[in-house]
Parts: structure tokens; sequence; C-alpha cells
């Protein structure tokens, strides 16, 4: 069976710097062989392997060889292998002896492997197990002695703490080495060796005697290396949690609830955390192929999913797009008002994620599109929305809504010429109270007055002339920040846009919203498969709370408050949440019972 070493803990000043020297390493792809690199996640192993046995250090008990055998009660004494004894394969050789080991109270290791020195051949004959306290003091370092020079680690933490560049001491280049708790070495005898004859596994040594006591607690047997492993049900549910982003310490205690306590896990936190690691690893090393390749999936199985991306000039990619079919469906019936805003990066790369958002008959946000961009530059916000009237078949949206970003306002105006853009008032009169926070403090009345203009006037002739009341009361013709104002306010203005349709809203909240939706399950960390997967999600539980909705319409009966048949024939004619901002406009007009 195939095995997974886990990571290495480096202690000292900087993993930067901890972080060398050989480590026999085979990576979580050992686990699931070939199926990892074509991309195939059904697999079935017993266990998730660690690692076997290949040093001296505390790493054979931290790190793990798991095995697959079910353990019995730890209380009885088992029966012990015998020479001539015969095995089908090796495996059942070490599954045996690990069990035999665990019921005693001590950890086991291989020790020696020989292959076969036949022309041809390199298969094993013969393989020994021993107790992981066997040897001495003088094989625990290998015959050699280690001299720590405090010199060393004061100039190891000089060039540290003074840049992140490759250390040096004088002339010399500083290596260093991690340090690791070592293994108590007793001389312990307790060993079996197995011989490969006529296709079968004979032990032909099998020495029980020990010569160190068992732990002072029985229940600290289980974290040496050789008897900790991860079940293939736990491994699935750790991915599974682990693809959603959630910490250890909760994957942890959902574990730990299911086998009654923490305590009963056969593995330990930093399995799950190293596992964890080399489920990251893996991602990157293919991340942006393996995620063209599953958009070209999803287009064979779905032509109606779209996706395109954007090139430098090595082949590289720089940006994607992509909107699925039935979001292109839904975009022919709510194109009346879309949103768009780029206030969160998302992965490892900083990629600006991109929504495209819009309203539905529930009021509810759905995605038209979503792109990842390297930046937010006016030919980056061009390809991004050229790109999806490629996809919506070059209908343009009627209104559209954004921050005050010049580059995107620049894009907007020539990608769709004469379109209504309007920038959110959230962000506008944001950088206001930061611009005129003093006017607001020291100037009596001005606050009020301003408000007034945004939020108060209903037409934009009754805007400007209230606009200009207010400047020329406080003599404030000259500020800039206002004189900017007043020349954009065309842009912002609630006033200039009466009539025309940003249903219950004057903000891309609902962009910002869906952000911080997406912060809650997209690691900043994250490769741009992993953002992928997650945006599935999210539109998975969008397309559910629609269908959801529109279930409780045809299903149920909306209460009425009152006995007009106008209320009566708007809860026939409304979803259920546009009747519920009719009975809100109704209450605010004093038309009750």
């Amino acid at each position: 069976m195939a095995h997974l070493r886990r990571d290495i803990e480096y202690g000292g000043i900087s993993d930067a710097f901890w972080r060398h020297g050989s480590v026999s390493t085979t990576g979580l792809a050992g686990v699931w062989g070939a199926a990892a690199s074509s991309n195939q996640t059904n697999l079935n192993p017993a266990v998730v392997n660690i690692g076997d046995y290949e040093d001296d250090t505390m790493e054979d008990i931290e790190g793990g060889t798991y095995i697959p055998f079910a353990d019995a009660a730890t209380t009885t004494r088992p029966d012990a292998p015998y020479v001539g004894f015969v095995f089908d394969t090796i495996e059942e050789a070490q599954m045996v002896y690990n069990s035999y080991a665990k019921k005693l109270g001590f950890g086991s290791r291989i020790c020696y492997t020989k292959r076969s020195q036949k022309k041809g051949c390199n298969h094993i004959i013969r393989r020994e197990f021993e107790c992981v306290h066997a040897g001495g003091e003088s094989a625990q370092d290998g015959g050699k002695q280690v001299v720590c020079d405090p010199e060393w680690y004061e100039a190891l933490e000089e060039n540290v703490c003074a840049s992140r560049k490759e250390p040096y001491f004088g002339n010399k280049k500083l290596v260093a080495h991690r340090k690791r708790n070592r293994v108590n070495r007793h001389g312990c005898r307790a060993r079996m060796a197995v011989v490969l004859r006529d296709g079968k596994w004979e032990v032909t040594v099998f020495e029980e005697q020990r010569t160190h006591p068992m732990m002072s607690r029985g229940e600290w047997t289980r974290f040496y290396r050789s008897h900790r492993k991860v079940p293939y049900e736990d491994y699935m549910l750790l991915k599974t949690l682990h693809n959603r982003n959630i910490p250890t310490a909760l994957i942890m205690a959902t574990l730990g609830d299911l086998h009654g306590e923490l305590g009963n896990l056969p593995y330990t936190a930093r399995d799950v955390a190293n596992i964890r690691t080399k489920l990251r690893n893996e991602v990157s090393l293919n991340d942006m192929a393996k995620t063209m390749e599953y958009f070209e999936k999803l287009h064979a199985e779905s032509p109606r999913f779209f996706y395109a991306k954007l090139e430098d000039e090595n082949k590289a990619v720089r940006a994607l797009f992509w909107v699925d079919g039935r979001t292109r469906e839904a975009y022919k019936k709510f194109k009346d008002c879309v949103f768009f805003d780029t206030t969160f990066c998302t992965n490892r790369y900083d990629m600006p994620f991109a929504p495209i958002v819009g309203i539905n008959n529930h009021m509810q946000t759905i995605m038209f599109g979503c792109a990842l961009i390297p930046d937010e530059k006016i030919e980056t916000f061009k390809w991004v929305f050229e790109k999806w009237m490629d996809a919506m078949g070059h209908d343009p949206p009627g209104c559209i809504m954004t921050d005050q970003d010049q580059a995107m306002s620049k894009a907007i105006s020539m990608v769709f010429p004469g379109i209504v853009h309007r920038c959110c008032k959230w962000h506008v009169l944001k950088i206001a109270k930061e611009k005129l926070g003093m006017l607001f403090r020291t100037r009596a009345d001005f606050e009020e007055e301003f408000y007034y203009c945004v939020n108060g006037t209903e037409s934009a002739l009754e805007f400007e002339e209230a606009w200009q009341r207010m400047v020329l009361k406080h003599e404030l013709g000259e500020h800039p920040h206002l004189s900017n104002m007043w020349e954009c306010r065309h842009t912002w203005a609630p006033a200039y846009f009466k009539r025309h349709f940003f249903p219950f809203t004057g903000t891309t909240g609902r962009s910002e919203g869906l952000n911080s939706f997406f912060k809650k399950l997209v690691h900043p960390h994250d490769s741009v498969w992993q953002f992928v997967k997650q945006y599935e999600y999210i539109q998975e539980t969008r397309l559910d709370r629609e269908d959801n909705a529109g279930f409780l319409g045809e299903a149920t009966v909306a209460p009425l408050w009152s006995r007009y048949k106008i209320e009566e024939q708007a809860s026939k004619f409304y979803t259920r949440t546009a009747f519920g901002k009719f009975k809100e406009m109704r209450g605010d007009n004093g038309i009750d019972d």
C-alpha cells in the first residue's frame, strides 16, 4: 500500500530557513496513485497511510504509519506470531505485527528490507519489523556528535531579522537543520522477520523480549506513528469539509463527535492539517490546467455553459470568465438592472473577483457571470464586458450600477454606449463623509441640508436648486470636493434616476453582500480551482433558494392584512417578496384597515 509521509514541523526562528535538507516525502499522490494525476477521486483505500519508519527520530511516533486492521481491546494479551507462521502477503504480516505491538503497548517499524539480486527482479524477498525503541545511544545519532554553535544561531537570527534572503555567517552560507525530538532507545529486541518462500511470507525470526516498560498511560500508545491511521470514511469526510474551507479545529471536532470523543480518533489534528496541506499542494501543481479541463467538461455536458480565458504572449492564463446555462436563460428575463463590483481579492494570485449580479422576480440576488481578473485596467474590464455579451447574445442590460472606478466607467462607455450607468450612492457618500467631515461638525445645518439634497429631492430640478442654495448659504462654491460632486451629479444623485429601474436599491450592496458571502467560504490562499468549486456551491444555494421561493408562491397563500380587494389582487400578481414590499408601501402611504 502506498504511503504518505506527514509534513515536518520546523522549530526555530523562521520557517523559511528551517525548510532545508532532503526529506523523504511521497506526497498525498501516493495514497491514490494514478487516480490523482487523472483528476479522479473515486478511491477506496482502507485507510490513508502517513508513512513507514525511515529514521530514528520522534517522527517515528508523530508521523504515523496507518495499518488497516481491526483493533482489539488493548487489555487482552494478543496471540503472538511464531516462527513458521505463514502470511499470504507482506502487508498482512505488517498488519499482524503492528496489531501485536499495539496491544502490548509499543510501536513498530520496518527496520530492514532485502530485494532480489536476480537480473530483472527487484521485488522484496525479506523484511524485518522491530520495536521503535530498539537500538542504543550510539545508533541514535548515527555515530556522530552534534555540536550547536551559539554564534551560528546568533548570526542566523540577525540575518532573518534583516531580510528574507539566504543567511550567511561570515563568508559561509548558513544551512539550517530541523530540530526534532528523538525516540528513547532502550535496546529493545522485540522483532519479527518474514521471508518470501513459494509465494508466501514465512516468519523466520520472532523475538518477544522487550527491555522497556509500557507507557504509563495505556491510551498514549495510540500516538505511536505505527498505530495512527485515517480510515477511508474519515478521510472522505475530511476531504469534503476541507473543500468547504472548514477550519482544522472544527474538522477535528466533527470527527470527534462521530467517534464519541477526540480521544477515540486514531489520528491527531496535525495529521489532519498535513493531509490538508497535501491536498492544497496537489491542486497547486496543475491549478489552471485542472480548471480549464473542468470548464471543458462542463461545456461538453451542457453546451449552454460558457467560459473564456485571457492569455498573455506566453499562453499563460491571466483572466477567466464563465457563466452557466441556467443563468444565461435567467438573464433574458431579469436584464433590466445589473451590478458590477470588484472589491474582493479571492485567491493566492490576488486576482480580484468580479461578479456580474442581478435581481430576480423574488428580489433575490442572482449571478449573471463571474470573472477573475489580473488587474483593474480599462482593457481588462472591456474584455470582461465583451465576453459577457458574447455569452448573452450581445443583448445589453437596461441599467448598470458600479462604484466610481474611472477605468470601469470608461470600459462601460466603450462596450455599452448610451447605457444608463449609475454610481453606487454608498461609495459616493462614504467619500463625502471623509472629505466633508469637518464641515459637518462645524457648520450648523450643513449636514442636514446636504443629506436632504441627496435623499429628499424628487426631481433633477429640485436637487439642483437645493444644492445651489446650500452652497450659497454656506459659501462653499469653491470647495473642491463639492465642486467635483456637482460636476458628476448625473452619475450618482438619486434624483436623476427616478425614471430608471433600480429596484429598491441605490447601492451595489448586492455585489458586496455576495463578496461577503464568498469571504466565508474562500480562503485568501485558495487556488483558482478551489474558488471555482466554491463558486459552484454558492450558485447552487442561490438557485435552490430561487426554486424554494417559486414553490412557496404556487403552493401557499400569502397572509393578508386587510379586506381591500387591491391587496388580494396584489398577492396573486406579485411574488411573495414583492408582495411584502407592496404591503410596506401601502403602510407608508397610510392605507390600513
